[in-house]
């Protein structure tokens, strides 16, 4: 009996599964929808590691399998061509079966709400049938279409009545995923990991905007929200309105308002948090030397705080996160400040940095987890914001992910401590918030 699903999504993947194979991983994903989203990333892995060794035997001038030299260079690429097709088609109905299984690709087509692509930033990619296809503005999405956004890319969809979905790069969804006939006029997207943002306009009654998650389904009358997933979390912020955001089996519905964020986790309830923002300057906080307060214009309150590269320095030898390093002792910043909820909360600046030697500093919250913060962006000579984002020491500046660093906070008083690391930044203004959505830019 093959009744692991790991078991069944390989021979699935493979070609080897039997009808009643099939129909126990149906019974999988109906008992864990989550399986959905691992055969989407062995239905990718497969892919990347096959092709990618049909890539190799071209290169070599073998054919990988029969153990014997390809007979002609071209011999070789029109197999590899041929085998990339069909491995293209086998992942691309894998997606479409995985998705099929949980209940979402069952619609006819022609009767669901039509969305044109608004603009296609980088290499977004679709997956229709058995093509893969690249996205350009103007063009329809289908039903069932496979939307793959990478890193550094975006895409707008709008539909008729004036709603619109940003998705942000890394980010991967199914367009109009409906299952049941009544839910089919419902505009519906899938988003299988990354984020997007959305300004809905007032649905009809009984007809809302769906947006599914993994974990979560999030009912839209109108409303401006941002959706996230990741790490096996789906997190919504809205900015106006109110959304009904429930687990993905429909349990647990929680109605979240203008101003809050809900996060929905495996085997946990869904939580409805009050967005909180703590700004403060930083010229109010405690400074040590050589750090120092200076003018300009064009910082928030006239005044920034930044340490001179002429002041004496000593070196520090110290120890953090299981790794040694001396450094130049820039002086401190301290902003003492309170938070009402406990969370995870991010935190941004209001920075400048005239190149690539003076764009960093040590970021730590009460003493803990102190990590590098780039002014990420690279965007020299002018005032901006920038996140605090994930860096490890064996990580250097030009590999960042652009992850933002999350602190997790209690109830009550905390400190906020930077400095330490370069001279001659200036750092004007600071928000600390549990919002994902945030973008302080935006907000002045």
């Amino acid at each position: 009996m093959k009744n692991a699903p790991e078991e069944l999504v390989y021979l699935y993947l493979h070609g080897e599964a039997s009808e009643s194979d099939l129909e126990r991983l149906r019974e999988h994903i109906e008992r864990d929808p989550g399986l959905m989203s691992f055969i989407l990333e062995r239905a990718a892995l497969d892919y990347d590691l096959r092709w990618g060794a049909t890539r190799r035997s071209a290169a070599t001038g073998e054919t990988r399998g029969m153990g014997e030299p390809s007979s002609s260079p071209s011999g070789v690429r029109s197999r590899g061509r041929r085998f990339r097709r069909t491995l293209a088609a086998s992942v691309a109905a894998s997606i479409v079966f995985s998705v099929g299984l949980f209940g979402v690709l069952l619609a006819t087509r022609g009767s669901a709400p039509t969305a044109l692509i608004r603009s296609a930033q980088g290499a977004v990619s679709i997956v229709r049938g058995a093509r893969v296809h690249a996205a350009i503005a103007g063009e329809a999405l289908a039903a069932h279409d496979v939307v793959t956004i990478p890193e550094g890319a975006s895409l707008v969809l709008s539909y008729e009545d004036g709603t619109t979905l940003t998705f942000s790069g890394g980010s991967q969804g199914v367009f109009q995923p409906s299952a049941t006939s009544e839910a089919r006029s419902d505009k519906a997207l899938h988003l299988l990991r990354g984020s997007l943002s959305a300004d809905v306009a007032k649905q009809p009654a009984g007809h809302p905007l769906r947006l599914l998650t993994p974990q979560a389904t999030a009912t839209v009358l109108g409303t401006r929200l941002v959706l996230r997933v990741s790490d096996g979390i789906s997190e919504l912020s809205v900015r106006s309105g109110a959304v009904s955001f429930s687990k993905v089996d429909g349990s647990g519905a929680a109605l979240v308002h203008s101003g809050q964020f809900a996060q929905a986790v495996p085997e946990r309830d869904v939580s409805v948090t009050p967005a909180v923002s703590v700004a403060f300057e930083a010229e109010s906080g405690d400074l040590s030397a050589p750090m120092e307060v200076r003018r300009d214009p064009a910082a928030s309150g006239g005044a920034y705080v930044t340490c001179s590269a002429s002041a004496p320095r000593s070196v520090i030898d110290s120890e953090k996160n299981g790794f040694r390093r001396s450094r130049l002792d820039t002086g401190m910043l301290r902003l003492t400040f309170e938070v009402p909820a406990a969370g995870d909360y991010s935190v941004w600046m209001r920075a400048f940095a005239a190149d690539g030697n003076h764009d960093s500093v040590y970021v730590s919250i009460d003493g803990v987890a102190e990590r590098v913060a780039d002014f990420y962006g690279r965007r020299y000579g002018v005032w901006r914001w920038t996140p605090v984002v994930e860096r490890t020491p064996e990580q250097p500046a030009g590999e960042l992910k652009v992850e933002v660093r999350r602190f997790h906070l209690t109830p009550g008083p905390h400190v906020l401590s930077l400095g330490g690391r370069e001279s001659d930044y200036g750092i004007d203004r600071l928000i600390v918030t549990n919002s994902p959505d945030l973008v302080p830019e935006l907000e002045e």
